[in-house]
């Protein structure tokens, strides 16, 4: 005898009302089996029994050779049982071809088209079960129980819903498949008495002992184990994500964690990275090519050796800051007398160098060493007329004495994208009162031995304003060299950021606003969101116990749901990324072109963009836990039931 399911000396009871009483029955592993009878005879009790909706008080059920006793545990049989009730229940968001496919992942396309085309549903297959007439969506779980291809069926009234043409369709369908599979049918149409196998008559049911006759000779009923193919939980992350392109989707919620992160992360780029933001910025948008160096004395060759390896190969001495303070003095002289300031600034001979040469009011650039140019506003103390100055000469007390020098130029009034150029080298100065000299002249002191270095304590070092042909190599040394000890290194690189503390104060400010304030309000707006996910679990509970009752385990639809609102969170997460990208060229890019502010607002923080996406991941998964165990689908059956209005 080949047993697949056997239940033994079997009792149920209602508040002491007898439903089942010493059953003791057999079924083989295949055949049609009925179970007939009046409303209230049991038929139902026994079919919640063997799915293991309900318990029963004593006996022993057997399962493929495996004992239950009190209940039989569904997710240990749901792997050989499909079921089909007189209601029929499917995922709402899914098509009718998904719904098919989730519950038979291994059916082809072609299998799939035929078993619609069987069930007159080909047509259907693209829209939604909510769509579908009573006798549609009967013959779509039928649809279902074809391609499942399991070894159990057990039916609940099937054909109650079904017209006269569709229910001989179905005694069609089962009357082949009982050749192949067990199934056990409740129902009160006796139209099914002709195919049936076997006829379980619950009218007269008590001490009911009938044993079936097996003619299936040669099938041993463990091997149903590895004929089985389970539905891998994998595959059902696939179709939970359908939901989010369901038109019936609440949204909202979505769009407001949408615009949080995208304000959080523009905070974040606002805060961070204020000097490499300003470095950029004085590099690229106004074209800085310069820094100031200082070269200790006794690096051989006023560090070449070092710039080489930069590409830099052109250096000046810079006067302002190696040169000695004198006391100021008036020269005599008419119209060319001027206060005489130690601090001359100093320009490179080659024009092509100094990338604001050309913003000249009156006279030309330098062309030969002894010529001197006047700032805007140094010119015009001096007279009223400056354009006459030109050409004139000009004395200049040198460290080394007197010096005439030809006033080849005047430039017009700086722009504030040309101070900036400028205070990469000199910090904030007045530049516009300054005056300028020629680096071929004070090339001289470079190799002096009193003059040509600087010397603060006991570091004697050689200060220079070097130059690059490529932005990259002056960042790249920047970079390698900002705010070095020369006495180690050689060489060290002027923090020209310096030249910009104010916005410094303001950046620093804003981070201990908006950091705080960016943690609080992200943490709290996942955690409304996860509420709002809860509330929309509780009130889908139906839908994850249809995918039960599609024959996936609690462990599978929870591992599903939580990865999905990782999914889910991190698809928003990045749609905010590109959004703040976007954003954040685009205010840059009005910033530079109306000269609102002196360095980009924005600069893309990575490391934040790292760090969210790991604690929204960690932070994800945990609030899913949770939501999880709080919204625990216990009974699925009764759930279906409860909500079958939303089915």
């Amino acid at each position: 005898m080949n047993e697949l399911i056997k239940c033994s000396h079997l009792e149920k009871s209602y508040q002491d009302v007898s439903v089942l009483k010493n059953f003791n029955y057999t079924f083989g592993s295949k055949g049609l089996y009925v179970l007939f009878g009046n409303s209230g005879t049991g038929k139902t009790t026994f079919i919640n029994i063997l799915l293991g909706l309900t318990n029963f008080e004593k006996g022993t059920i057997y399962f493929n050779g495996k004992q239950y006793i009190n209940m039989v545990h569904y997710e240990d049989i749901a792997k050989y049982i499909s079921y089909i009730s007189q209601d029929s229940y499917f995922v709402d968001y899914l098509s009718v071809y998904d719904n098919i496919k989730v519950c038979s992942p291994n059916s082809s396309n072609n299998e799939i088209e035929k078993v619609l085309q069987q069930v007159q549903l080909e047509n259907k297959k693209n829209i939604y079960p909510n769509k579908l007439s009573g006798g549609e969506r009967q013959r779509l779980a039928i649809a279902q129980l074809l391609l499942k291809k399991k070894k159990i069926l057990i039916l609940d009234e099937p054909t109650s819903s079904l017209d006269h043409k569709n229910r001989d369709l179905f005694f069609q369908i089962i009357n082949a498949l009982k050749e192949k599979v067990l199934i056990i049918c409740c129902t009160h149409d006796q139209k099914i008495f002709e195919y049936a196998d076997s006829i379980i008559n619950f009218n007269s049911l008590e001490n009911y002992n009938q044993i079936e006759k097996n003619n299936d000779k040669n099938t041993n009923h463990q091997i149903i184990v590895d004929e089985v193919q389970q539905i891998k939980g994998s595959i059902l992350l696939k179709y939970i994500l359908k939901k989010d392109k369901y038109k019936n989707r609440e949204k909202k919620s979505a769009f407001f964690l949408i615009l949080v992160f995208l304000i959080s992360l523009l905070l974040c780029f606002i805060c961070f990275g204020y000097k490499e933001k300003l470095l950029q910025s004085l590099i690229n948008r106004y074209s800085v090519n310069m820094v100031k160096v200082f070269c200790s004395i006794e690096e051989e060759n006023y560090c070449d050796n070092i710039l080489q390896k930069y590409n830099s190969t052109y250096k000046i001495y810079n006067y302002a800051e190696n040169i000695p303070s004198v006391e100021d003095e008036v020269v005599d002289g008419s119209s060319s007398a001027i206060y005489f300031d130690p601090t001359l600034l100093t320009l490179p001979s080659e024009k092509q160098r100094f990338k604001i040469s050309d913003s000249i009011l009156y006279g030309k650039y330098f062309e030969q060493p002894n010529q001197v140019m006047l700032g805007y506003k140094l010119a015009f103390s001096i007279s009223e007329e400056p354009e006459k100055l030109i050409g004139t000469e000009l004395e200049i007390a040198l460290p080394d004495g007197n010096e005439n020098f030809i006033i080849t130029g005047i430039f017009n009034e700086f722009s504030p994208s040309e101070i900036n150029y400028l205070k990469s080298v000199y910090n904030d100065l007045a530049f516009d009162s300054y005056m300028y000299i020629n680096s071929d002249y004070v090339s001289k002191y470079l190799y002096d031995e009193q003059l040509g270095f600087n010397e603060e304590g006991d570091l004697k070092s050689t200060v220079l304003t070097v130059y690059f042909d490529n932005t990259k190599d002056l960042y790249k040394f920047y970079k390698d060299y900002v705010n070095k000890d020369p006495r180690i290194s050689g060489i060290s690189a002027n923090d020209f950021i310096n030249g910009f503390v104010e916005y410094e104060q303001d950046i620093e400010l804003a981070k201990m606003i908006f950091y705080p304030l960016v943690i609080c309000v992200t943490a709290v707006s996942v955690l409304f969101y996860f509420q709002i996910q809860k509330i929309e679990l509780i009130y889908n509970k139906h839908i994850s116990a249809v995918y039960q009752y599609y024959g996936f385990t609690t462990k599978q639809i929870e591992y599903a749901n939580i990865l999905y609102s990782l999914i889910n969170i991190l698809k928003k997460y990045m749609i905010s990324i590109v959004l703040a990208i976007l954003v954040s060229n685009l205010v840059n890019m009005v910033i530079e072109y109306h000269n609102i502010l002196e360095f980009k607002l924005f600069m893309i923080d990575y490391k934040v963009i790292i760090l969210m996406l790991l604690s929204l991941s960690i932070f994800s998964v945990f609030l899913s836990l949770v939501n999880q165990k709080k919204v625990q689908v216990k009974g699925w059956f009764n759930v279906l039931k409860e909500r079958s209005d939303l089915l």
